[in-house]
């Protein structure tokens, strides 16, 4: 039988050897087969080839070798692409898309005079950025701004609407519980977006991995994971970000969690280049850590059902949704369902849902769907952006949890409460 693929171990690389091919050996493996089509959700939405996955890769091909001169139109076909990888795992051929549109996008960049990149990565993607990002949040929390801008029409109510009532920053531990002093140590990424918007679930693991009897270190000065900005080409800045973590994160064995299956995607993905492979093979989900010590764990019912999201980098990258589901049937009372239509993209796409709220919005009405009929008291996800995107479309209504937020709620006995 075959064993399910997830963040515990890094993915098997294809072809480790040609890990810098060339763009053109990469795209010269499709073969133009189209048996990728009825999983690519933008091809889905207007059947136009250009927004396919052969369709983009023509334009890739085309680009490489001179043939099509870049454009806007060109720019927008690569642009709309969600890198939700489905037809990579659909493909028989094995075509590296990933790897494929990430360089694409940055053969573009070098193709287009005075490109402008992703806004959000360029503010997410900077220590001091982040800074002025909680700075920002926070100041937006006291003045009660979130509730105001989210009646406002066009990208200040639609970036507010993300907000789930309570969001605000990370609170660093400042010292390890007694109670799991001298335990096996494990490292905590915090991510770039979620340290800022999210910081109850990043506190939430902290006491959770304390309970079963880590000790949990946060280390300073780490930085983006890098998938913003080399998703949207700018592959050097990826690069260095992932030095800098690997710097930061520095030698050892200690595991390395990162909640946002997003961020363990490209960590995971990050270790098949040496510069930045240090602490990228260590990166481990909390679920396997957790149901290695399910006896350690005090659980209290929870009542009522939990509609599980499986993010796409859950689905074709890290794994383990099979882990997330045996440890939500872990807590006594709370039923787990999958959510129908897993195996679509929700839209969110890292920062695509405010690049493109029109078409993220369209992809994401299944998904509303799906959450209006099971009528859950939770929806949960492992992946931030998912999160914050299934939020805004259900304006937080039932609340959209990590799966380390239901755990710690069990633990505290908290079964009446509401959101995080």
């Amino acid at each position: 039988m075959a064993t399910e693929p997830g963040p515990e171990t890094a993915p098997d690389p294809r072809a480790a050897a040609d890990d810098r091919a060339p763009l053109g050996q990469l795209t010269d493996r499709c073969v133009k087969c189209g048996l990728c089509l009825p999983h690519c959700p933008t091809y889905g939405l207007g059947r136009n080839e250009g927004d396919s996955p052969r369709g983009r890769i023509a334009l890739i091909q085309g680009l490489v070798t001179g043939e099509l001169e870049p454009s806007s139109r060109m720019r927008n076909h690569l642009d709309t692409c969600l890198g939700c990888r489905a037809c990579e795992s659909a493909c028989p051929a094995q075509v590296e898309f990933g790897r494929i549109m990430d360089s694409g996008r940055s053969a573009l960049r070098e193709r287009i005079p005075g490109y402008r990149g992703s806004t959000l990565a360029g503010l997410f993607a900077r220590p001091a950025g982040l800074r002025t990002a909680r700075w920002l949040l926070n100041l937006a929390r006291m003045t009660g701004l979130p509730a105001i801008a989210r009646r406002m029409p066009g990208p200040a109510g639609r970036l507010a609407g993300l907000l789930a009532p309570g969001s605000r920053p990370f609170r660093t531990p400042t010292a390890a519980a007694a109670d799991s002093a001298g335990g096996d140590e494990v490292l905590l990424f915090t991510g770039c977006v979620q340290s800022v918007v999210d910081g109850r679930t990043l506190e939430d693991a902290v006491t959770v991995l304390r309970a079963a009897g880590y000790q949990v270190r946060v280390p300073h000065g780490q930085v983006c994971c890098g998938a913003l900005p080399g998703h949207a080409g700018d592959l050097a800045a990826a690069d260095r970000l992932g030095a800098r973590n690997n710097e930061i994160f520095g030698p050892g064995g200690a595991p390395v969690i990162a909640l946002a299956t997003g961020c363990a995607a490209t960590l995971l993905e990050a270790a098949e280049r040496p510069r930045n492979a240090g602490f990228s093979k260590r990166v481990t989900s909390i679920e396997s850590l957790l149901l290695d010590r399910l006896d350690r764990l005090d659980f209290t019912p929870v009542a009522g059902e939990a509609l599980v999201h499986q993010p796409c980098t859950q689905r074709h990258v890290t794994g383990g949704f099979s882990d997330t589901l045996r440890l939500l049937q872990s807590i006594p009372g709370l039923r787990v369902t999958p959510m129908a239509g897993n195996d679509r993209c929700c839209g969110a796409a890292g920062d695509h849902l405010l690049r493109h709220p029109e078409q993220a919005s369209e992809l994401a009405q299944p998904k509303i769907l799906a959450i209006r009929q099971a009528a859950a008291r939770f929806v949960v996800t492992s992946n931030i952006g998912c999160a914050l995107h299934l939020g805004r479309a259900t304006a937080h209504a039932p609340p959209v949890l990590h799966p380390v937020s239901l755990v710690a709620r069990s633990l505290r006995g908290d079964s009446a409460g509401a959101g995080n």
